[in-house]
C-alpha cells in the first residue's frame, strides 16, 4: 500500500513497530523527481518525529485494530493537515457458506465444499491454528472496525463502507472487494503470515515446516487436506476475493 501511494502523493512516509519487518522491505527507485519513501520504526502512539498539521493523509492497512485508541487517534489528528483525511482498511470473515480463511474473506470461487477442511485448521479448536487469534483484535476485525470511533472533537465525515450485510440501522452497506488469482503456492507462504500461526508454532515448536526441513506443521496439514479435496496442484490457479471495509474520517478544523 505504501507503494501505491508513492504514485498520488510528494512524499510518503511507511512506519511499522517492527524493525525486522522493515529490514525486509525492499525500497522502490525514487521518480519524478520526488523523494524516496521513507520507513521508519515507529508506533501511531507516537509519531513525533512528523511535524504537527504536515500530513495530507493517514492510512493504516490491516493494523488499527492493534492500537490504543485513546493515544493514536490524538496523534493522528495532530500531524494531519486540518481536513486530512483518515483511512483504516480491514478484511474480515464473511460466512462459512464460502471458503474463509486468515486475516479475511478469502473466498476460493466456487468451491464452498472447501469451506469445512480450511475452517477446521483456522478457527478449530485445541491443536489448530483457532485458539492462537490475538484478542482484542481479531474481534475488532471480525466487527469490521466499528470498534473503532473516530472522537467528534477531533475528526467529521465518518464514512464506513462494507460489504453488503444489514447493517445496525437496517440499511444495505456498499461492497468493497478485493479479488486476484492465487495458486496454492502463493497461499502457503501468505498463511504463514497469520498471527495466529506465529501462536501455533510456539505452542508446538517441535512440529516443523517441510520448507525448514521437518515432518510438516499446521499449514503443510491444511494444504495437504486442501489439495486432497479440490484436485488443486500446487500451480493450479484459481480465484480469490478478500471482502473488506474502509473507515474515513477528515480532521476537523481546530
Amino acid at each position: 500500500m505504501t507503494e501505491e501511494l508513492y504514485k498520488k502523493f510528494n512524499k510518503v512516509i511507511g512506519t511499522d513497530p517492527s524493525e525486522k519487518m522493515l529490514s525486509a522491505v525492499q525500497l522502490p527507485p525514487a521518480k519524478d523527481g520526488k523523494p524516496p519513501i521513507e520507513y521508519k520504526v515507529a508506533t501511531a502512539e507516537d509519531l513525533s518525529f512528523i511535524q504537527s498539521n504536515s500530513v495530507d493523509m493517514v492510512t493504516a492497512g490491516q493494523a488499527a485494530h492493534w492500537f490504543n485508541h485513546e493515544k493514536s487517534m490524538p496523534e493522528l489528528a495532530r500531524i494531519l493537515k486540518p481536513g486530512g483525511t483518515l483511512a483504516f482498511f480491514c478484511t474480515f470473515p464473511f460466512n462459512w457458506d464460502y471458503l474463509t480463511v486468515g486475516y479475511g474473506d478469502l473466498r476460493v470461487a466456487g468451491r464452498p465444499e472447501l469451506t469445512t477442511i480450511l475452517r477446521k485448521y483456522s478457527y478449530g479448536g485445541p491443536g489448530t491454528m483457532g485458539p492462537y487469534w490475538e484478542e482484542p483484535g481479531r474481534s475488532i476485525v471480525v466487527n469490521v472496525y466499528r470498534d473503532i470511533i473516530p472522537p467528534e472533537a477531533l475528526f467529521k465525515d465518518v464514512t464506513r463502507h462494507f460489504f453488503p450485510r444489514q447493517s445496525p440501522s437496517g440499511e444495505t452497506e456498499v461492497i468493497v472487494e478485493i479479488r486476484r488469482k492465487m495458486t496454492i503456492a502463493h497461499m502457503r507462504p501468505y498463511t504463514r503470515t497469520w498471527s495466529s500461526y506465529h501462536g501455533w508454532s510456539q505452542a508446538f515448536p517441535e512440529r516443523k515446516s517441510r520448507e525448514s526441513g521437518g515432518e510438516g506443521d499446521i499449514i503443510d496439514d491444511m494444504f495437504d487436506a486442501l489439495k486432497s479435496a479440490s484436485g488443486f496442484e500446487e500451480d493450479t490457479e484459481f480465484d480469490v476475493e478478500w471482502v473488506s471495509g474502509i473507515l474515513l474520517a477528515r480532521k476537523k478544523d481546530l
